[in-house]
């Protein structure tokens, strides 16, 4: 595992997009691959060229950097609890469908507290270069 590891920080840069520069980067990642290479939004909702949600405001971000050649190829979110709304889902419960009730009945009361969803991972597809894969988002790998 520890050759794995290596091999990743070899190549690969982890940057916290902590700046509105840097998530505009993670916007515009998002952008490319979820709108233009994938098909899964409409270019048109997002006429700036950066793919964003309504739980970008509560979230946290990181960039993935190609070291050689200091390309960001890559992000991902997490989604955390909003402070004055407490109570607003997250993405995973909208799209399940999936009420408070029924996850407070499987969690203790303040679940959502501790809790945060990981979503919006995106990979360019200069490298989702594995044979049969560089136009899937998902493989059965």
């Amino acid at each position: 595992m520890d050759e794995l590891a290596g091999d990743f920080q070899r190549y690969f840069e982890i940057v916290a997009a902590n700046t509105p520069a840097l998530r505009r980067e993670v916007f515009r990642l998002r952008y490319q691959v979820y709108a233009q290479e994938l098909g899964w939004e409409q270019q048109t909702q997002f006429p700036n060229g950066e793919e964003t949600d309504i739980n970008d405001p509560r979230s946290a971000f990181c960039l993935l950097r190609h070291r050689a050649t200091q390309r960001y190829i890559g992000c991902v979110r997490l989604v955390m609890v909003d402070p004055d709304v407490s109570a607003t889902p997250f993405p995973f419960e909208v799209a399940a469908q999936v009420s408070a009730d029924e996850l407070a009945a499987s969690y203790t009361a303040d679940w959502r507290e501790v809790a945060g969803e990981i979503s919006r991972v995106a990979v360019i597809s200069d490298f989702r270069r594995r044979t049969g894969e560089r136009d899937a988002a998902v493989t059965d790998v």
